[in-house]
């Protein structure tokens, strides 16, 4: 049986510094193999059953040249193989910087990174951020020779301790993953709020509660309730003595949660009670009929004029407090639409006060047509809020579609 020798792959190794090759021998007659490098350097080693070989030898080859490296059958030199190497790839190295930034409203801080990747050789690279936080940045690619500028990227961080740092996936081997690590801690001032946390779902309920409280106490005035059958069994001071304890304690505890939420929640409030008046659009007939103060025509004019406004609103607070809160589009989009109770938005507490008032009518069925309505126009405007993150490629900001 003749014998048959290859070297399937062989690379310089950065984590140890010495140059790795890996082969097959096949029908050798004796049970080693040696491995020699053009740059000095020889080793002898045995292959196993399958005839696999693995050799390490210690570099002394300089970077970016020609590297010839030989095997062969130790004690038959004539089976042999050679493997070149047209320019040697030492790998790069890293500096690597964090810069942090201010808290976005889910209570994640902004870090800012920047670096530079140093190459001593001609080969490619091709490298990736890994955050340290389960999320990698984009594919960057360099050619040697030279130092250059890293892409400057950034992450949201929930609060907590991570370490970001650089991987090299090609070459594929050879070059070590996790350098120039830096590790940085995001507080969102101090205290933090990371989403899940006791103080964040007390937050989302205070909050929640003082828009749908809030609402309700500011469309209760519409119900002519004086009037029989028009009864309701709404009162306008539970309704706003609770929604003023809300937003009592949602400014007590919440600071750390919410970046620069007042105007935030005013558009909030709008949007809310414009969708509220809804409910009086359709044409009132017996026994509803002069039950309501605005209804028909001029009740979905003021609910256009609400909502617009509401929008606006958050538009002016947007772009004020965009670098401050390190606001994207997705943060605003997220706030008008989406159905989860997990993460609510302005059509979703609209909804729920919908129900509030639907229920609470001394008959049930005095706003049924507009209850159809309201919740029509709220499921429309959460699809549009959906539709536009989709565009936004929105996937980590909120997921209340």
């Amino acid at each position: 049986m003749s014998c048959s020798i290859t070297i399937t792959n062989a690379y310089y190794d950065q984590s140890t510094g010495d140059m790795i090759v890996q082969g097959t021998a096949i029908g050798c007659p004796g049970p080693t193999v040696t491995v020699s490098i053009s740059c000095g350097g020889s080793l002898t080693v045995p292959y196993n059953a399958a005839g696999i070989w693995n050799a390490t030898l210690p570099n002394t080859c300089t970077c970016n040249l020609p590297v010839t490296i030989s095997a062969y059958c130790t004690s038959t030199p004539a089976c042999n193989a050679t493997f070149i190497i047209n320019n040697l790839c030492c790998c790069p190295t890293f500096t690597d910087s964090a810069t942090p930034g201010n808290c976005n409203s889910s209570g994640q801080q902004l870090f800012t990174f920047n670096g530079t990747i140093s190459i001593n050789d001609s080969c490619t690279y091709v490298i990736p951020r890994d955050f340290g936080d389960g999320t990698f940045g984009i594919l960057q690619t360099f050619t040697g020779t030279g130092t250059f500028p890293l892409a400057s990227e950034m992450d949201h961080y929930n609060p907590g301790t991570y370490t970001s740092s650089i991987n090299v996936v090609t070459p594929s081997a050879g070059c070590t993953n996790g350098q120039a690590p830096v590790t940085i801690t995001a507080t969102c001032g101090g205290s933090g709020c990371p989403p899940g946390s006791i103080l964040s779902t007390f937050c989302v309920v205070l909050l929640s509660f003082f828009l749908m409280f809030g609402s309700i106490a500011l469309i209760i005035p519409n119900f002519i309730s004086s009037l029989t059958p028009c009864g309701t069994t709404l009162s306008l001071t539970n309704y706003a003595t609770v929604a003023a304890v809300m937003l009592f304690l949602f400014t007590i505890f919440c600071g750390s949660c919410y970046c620069k939420y007042l105007l935030r929640i005013i558009a909030q409030l709008l949007i809310v009670e414009g969708l509220l008046y809804f409910l009086f659009v359709p044409p009132t007939v017996p026994p509803s009929a002069g039950c309501f103060a605005i209804f028909g025509n001029n009740a979905s004019t003021l609910a256009g004029i609400l909502i617009g406004s509401g929008i606006l609103l958050l538009t002016i607070w947007y772009f004020l407090y965009k670098n401050t809160c390190q606001l994207t589009r997705c943060d605003f989009w997220c706030i008008i639409g989406g159905i989860n109770p997990v993460n609510p938005s302005c059509t979703t507490i609209a909804i729920f006060a919908m129900l509030i008032l639907w229920v609470s009518t001394s008959m049930v069925g005095l706003i049924t047509p507009g209850f159809v309505v309201a919740v029509v126009a709220a499921i429309a405007l959460s699809t549009i809020s959906c539709v536009i993150r989709n565009i936004f490629l929105c996937t980590t900001n909120c997921n209340n579609c």
